[in-house]
């Protein structure tokens, strides 16, 4: 993966498995953008949406509805940019895929991609120390993949900011 700053936005350069990994990781978020904030996993509706962080704020059920559906609104936004994205790293040929990622799309991209990083901490219980520690230390494998997961799209937005910067 190598990403460059160009005029018009970001560069991304991605081998075979890189963009695979990526567009999965978009293909998902596309399905759960979609779904109303009160049908997702408990988990996930509390780290996208804070519905719990609503609640105890003091707002009215009716205020609360009204903010998570805003908030599901703005996600859902991104789904054309997302559906673009998958459509170009679908079938990436065996060489690698350059990805242009607009300065207009920047945001929608670092935002997806810290929702994925969400997501996979909310459906793994992934937990910050977890996060911040050794791979081996994990001793669940399925939270080891999502923390590993987690940590390289972590490392994408960091450097992405960096580059950004």
């Amino acid at each position: 993966m190598d990403f460059a700053k160009t005029a018009n936005g970001i560069e991304m350069l991605l081998n075979q498995s890189e963009a695979l990994i990526l567009c999965n990781c978009f293909q998902e978020l596309l399905n759960d953008y979609t779904v109303p904030p009160r049908e997702l996993p408990e988990e996930l509706e509390a780290a996208w949406y804070q519905s719990d962080h609503h609640r105890a704020s003091g707002l009215s059920p009716e205020e609360t509805e009204m903010m998570l559906e805003e908030h599901q609104l703005f996600r859902s936004s991104f789904c054309e940019q997302l559906k673009e994205w998958v459509r170009k790293l679908a079938m990436p040929p065996e060489a690698g895929v350059r990805l242009g990622i607009p300065l207009e799309t920047v945001d929608t991209f670092l935002i997806t991609i810290n929702d994925f990083r969400l997501k996979r901490a909310a459906e793994y219980g992934i937990s910050e120390e977890m996060m911040n520690s050794h791979l081996t230390n994990i001793p669940n494998p399925d939270q080891r993949i999502a923390c590993l997961e987690i940590n390289v799209f972590g490392d994408m937005l960091g450097h992405l900011i960096s580059i950004l910067g």
